[in-house]
Order: C-alpha cells, then structure tokens, then sequence
C-alpha cells in the first residue's frame, strides 16, 4: 500500500515541526493491525509514506525508493528486523530507523544501537509518540544536512583565506595563481612550478599542500641544488645496509618521509641527469627502490625550477629535466619590478 500527500496540501504540523510535511517513510511491521494505524498516523502528515509485510519487501522498496525515515518491528517471520537492518546497514542503507518492540531489554537495546537506531517505542503507544520519535528523526537529519553545508562553506572560506594571507597580491595574475592552486590541491598529480629565485614557489608549494587532503601529513622540502651529487640519490631514495662504503645501517630517504604528506623538491634542474631519469619511474608509479625490493609510497611530488633558457633548451643541458615531461606545470613565477 502506497500513500502520497496532495501536492496541493502545504498545511504545516505546528505541533510536529515542518520537516513532516515533506518527509517519505517506509513502515514494516508483519501485523496489518498495525500497519494500518501508523498510515492512519503518518500519511495525512507526510508527503510520502508506504508500507512493508515483511523484509523481503522493504528491502524491494527501499531499492525502489529513498526513505528519510524507516519505521520497523522487530519480531516478524523469517527475519527480525535488527538482523535486517544491520544487512542493510552494511550494503549502503543510511536512512533513520525507529524501531517498535513489546520487549524492552538491555540485549535487545543493546543489538539495537549497534543496528543503527536512533530511536525506538515501546508496544503499545499512542499516536503522538511515533509522530514526535519521526519528528525527532527528522530534526537530527536536518541537522546534520546543515552541518555538512556550513562545514563546507567554512572550509571554502578558510581556504580562501588561507591564500590570500599567503600569496600577497591582487593582480589578475596572482588571483589566477591563488585560483590554480585551489583547484590543483585536491588532486594526486605531481606538480612543477617555474620561476625565478624569490618569487614565491615555496610558498606556493606549501599553500597547495595545505589545502589538499594531505595536510595533515608531511611536508618535505629538499634543495636539490644544496646536496652534492653523489649524495643526492641515498637522500631521495634512501639506501640500504652495505649498500656502498660507509652505509652502516638502513636508511629512508625523503620520499619515504613524505608518506602520505607532500615532497617539495627545490631547484630540480639542479639534479644531475642520472638521477633526473631515476626520478621518472618514481614519479609515474610511485615505487621507490632504495637498493633492492621497491616500496611503494603515496605521496604528491611538487617541483620548482628556475625558467629554462633557450640556448639550454636546445642544447639538452642538465637543466632540460626530463622529470618535467612527467609533471603538470601549475604556474610560472615572475619578479614584479
């Protein structure tokens, strides 16, 4: 049995809240007795309201249908209606559920709080009962709708603020570096920034990483141009035991540090061309070979360089960094005069 609310009535509850005229709700309950007198209840107040026999047919209807609100015996044939809802529970179901029993004890108060319910009445009630649980229900839903929304308009507004704080500036150019960041952020792709010194690629870099999803983990600078060559791969990549004179004991190198987290790479066109080629298997499948067996680590790769000059360019010197290739560009970093 299926009953809709006129889409002509807009009559308001004042006693139960507005959130009832506009609610769908699924009723199960193996008595017809029953059945009938919560849609005697509940359909002139809702605007959508069907009924179940058993579970077999609500689990029909709710793959038929959304339900804010799901109001469910508990002893019925085959299949109670706490094992029904912890099935459904498991498989994606995140509606309410008030559930109605004649047998109010710990265990079963218990199995029901770990089923998902949010309320329950005792057998037998009174009309207003169900009608305040289903308000109640309501209510709660509603707040965390609103929730969710102010949450997120916060956060856009912290983000907002964070790279206004950051990046200084209210040029059309910086506004479309602040844009770009904001976008870029959320995603796992590598990431190069090209500059000159002192333009702010640094703070770029760590305005990205603080907006993305990986805030909350590591962020790792490394001056590329700061290490000597024949350390620069045990740093990056850690080494091993006995893997060449002096290494005495395992080591991590940076990109394991920034598990999960954020590794800023400064001055990459600095690095020597080996270790440039070195780096394009890290950065395509995210595997790092310290000697023997590879780790994988996840972890977004952010890249500066200083701009690339054309007669380096065509001579595919050390600074054409073939890592590049590999990165998406995210911004160029002039100096203002």
């Amino acid at each position: 049995m299926e009953a809709v609310r006129s889409a002509t009535d807009t009559s308001v509850d004042p006693e139960f809240g507005p959130w009832l005229a506009q609610a769908s709700i699924l009723v199960v309950d193996d008595e017809p007795g029953m059945r009938n007198f919560l849609i005697r209840t509940l359909g002139p107040r809702c605007k959508h309201i069907e009924e179940a026999a058993d579970t077999e047919e609500a689990t029909r209807k709710l793959d038929q249908h959304h339900y804010d609100v799901v109001i469910l015996d508990n002893i019925m044939p085959r299949k109670n209606g706490l094992e029904w809802l912890a099935e459904q529970r498991a498989v994606g179901f995140f509606a309410d559920a008030i559930l109605m029993t004649a047998y109010a004890d710990l265990d079963t108060a218990i199995q029901a709080l770990r089923a998902g319910v949010v309320d329950f009445v005792l057998k037998p009630f009174r009309s207003n009962q169900i009608l305040n649980a289903v308000a109640r229900c309501l209510d709660r839903l509603r707040l965390q709708r609103e929730n969710y929304v102010l949450r997120y308009e916060l956060k856009a507004t912290s983000d907002h603020m964070l790279l206004r704080d950051r990046l200084i500036g209210q040029s059309a150019a910086i506004a479309r570096v602040r844009e770009t960041i904001a976008r870029v952020a959320p995603l796992p792709t590598s990431v190069l920034l090209t500059g000159q010194s002192g333009t702010g690629k640094e703070v770029a870099a760590r305005s990205l990483h603080a907006l993305s999803d990986r805030a909350a983990k590591p962020f790792v600078p490394v001056n590329c141009g700061a290490i000597p060559p024949d350390m620069i791969e045990s740093e990056l990549f850690g080494h091993l035991k006995g893997a060449f004179t002096g290494a005495a004991r395992d080591r991590e190198g940076l990109f394991l540090h920034a598990h999960g987290g954020t590794l800023f790479r400064d001055e990459i066109g600095e690095l020597p061309a080996a270790t440039q080629s070195k780096l394009l298997p890290v950065l395509e499948d995210r595997r790092v070979r310290p000697s023997v067996p590879n780790v994988r680590s996840p972890w977004t790769c952010v890249s500066s360089s200083p701009p690339m000059p054309t007669s380096k360019r065509r001579c595919g010197t050390a600074a054409s960094v073939p890592i590049c290739s590999s990165a998406s560009t995210l911004c160029r970093f002039t100096c203002r005069r």
